[in-house]
């Protein structure tokens, strides 16, 4: 199992999210690798003006999985499989699915859930769900 977390996983750890503590602090606990996808550490990091939480778990990410040409042919057809164009949430899904089993913790539940339901992955959404902005799932492939 590795926990795959997408840009929505980051603004929460940055907001101090009591989810997110849990699920980091639980897996930090159970020895589960955690990984930061290239793109969503791309679209979090803002250089010197990164928030210090965001810098500090970077610092604990087990690994940060490229976008290659040969990654970037999966998502492509993920992307086509879906008829969206969200790049990194493509991404994100690619290497769960490549990484089975895994679970993505993301805020954004609709826009990965159909990526999945588009590729035919089975799926199980764990969290609250509802209205709220920002809330944190954790979605098991």
């Amino acid at each position: 199992m590795r926990i795959i977390l997408d840009s929505g996983a980051i603004i929460a750890s940055q907001r101090n999210d009591p989810t997110m503590a849990a699920i980091l602090k639980a897996a930090r606990k159970y020895r589960t690798p955690i990984l930061v996808p290239a793109t969503v550490f791309a679209e979090t990091w803002f250089g010197h003006s990164t928030h210090a939480r965001t810098t500090h778990l970077f610092g604990s990410i087990d690994g940060f999985p490229e976008l290659n040409e040969q990654s970037a042919r999966q998502v492509g057809a993920l992307l086509a499989l879906s008829k969206t164009a969200a790049i990194v949430d493509g991404n994100v899904v690619a290497i769960a699915i490549a990484l089975r089993p895994a679970a993505i913790v993301t805020s954004d539940v609709h826009d990965v859930t159909h990526l999945l339901k588009s590729a035919k992955i089975p799926h199980a959404v764990f969290g609250a769900h509802g209205p709220a902005a920002a809330q944190i799932v954790i979605i098991g492939i």
